[in-house]
Parts: C-alpha cells; sequence; structure tokens
C-alpha cells in the first residue's frame, strides 16, 4: 500500500467513524427521519453524478422495485433506527452495536443458508470487533 492508499484509507476511516458523531448531534434538531431523508438524499445525487460523470448506466427501470427494496432494507431503515436510538444512547455505544453487525450476519448465514463457521471466519470476527473496541 503506497503513501496515497493510506492517506486515503485514514481519510475514509476518519469520515466514517464521525457518522455516529453527526447522527447524535442532528436527531435531536432535525429528528430521525429528515436527517435520514438528507443522508439518503445526498448519497444518491453523489451516486447518481459518478454514474453519469463514469458513462456508467442506471439500473433497468424494470429492477428498480428490487433496488428499492433493498435499498431500504439495507441503509433506510438502520439509518433510520440508529438515528432513533441516538435520541436515547450515546454515539460511542451505537458505533460498538453496529459493529456487531458482521457477527449476526454470520449467526444467520450459518442458521439460513447452512453455511459452516470456521475458525478463520470467527478468528476475523473478533479481530475486526477488537479493533471497535
Amino acid at each position: 500500500m503506497g503513501l496515497l492508499e493510506f492517506g486515503v484509507l485514514l481519510f475514509l476511516g476518519a469520515l466514517w467513524s464521525t457518522a455516529f458523531l453527526f447522527l447524535r448531534l442532528g436527531t435531536p434538531e432535525f429528528g430521525p427521519a429528515a436527517l435520514v431523508g438528507v443522508r439518503i438524499t445526498v448519497a444518491s445525487v453523489i451516486v447518481v453524478g459518478y454514474v453519469w460523470g463514469t458513462g456508467q448506466t442506471l439500473p433497468d427501470r424494470r429492477d428498480w422495485r428490487k433496488w428499492l427494496l433493498v435499498g431500504v432494507v439495507n441503509t433506510a431503515l438502520p439509518f433510520f433506527l440508529f438515528s432513533f436510538s441516538e435520541l436515547r444512547i450515546t454515539s460511542s455505544l451505537a458505533s460498538v452495536m453496529n459493529s456487531t453487525t458482521p457477527f449476526f450476519g454470520a449467526i444467520l448465514s450459518a442458521t439460513w443458508l447452512r453455511q459452516t463457521m470456521s475458525w478463520q471466519k470467527i478468528g476475523g470476527l473478533v479481530a475486526g470487533f477488537g479493533g471497535v473496541l
């Protein structure tokens, strides 16, 4: 990894680590729904601008319902729930709770998809969670 890549990695880490702080500051002022709406709108404009700017195409209209469902379940709902929770808990606790997502993903994939949990996967989960603490 070169110096530029390392700098980008540090920048992204700093940017992502402030998300819960800004949720804590913004949610009491604007409310969870409005804050999530702004976050998703800004992100959508950036993504669509990137897609058009790079000459790529958006998904076919026939697939938009599927993409909408994925967007609501994987983005809007968690954003709203974390915003709502930060009315009652600290941003650091919300951040630590968010870091448990891979554990729940592993449990669900083992349960529903019958995937086996190797020691390497367990070690990766533990190391990742340890990095958050």
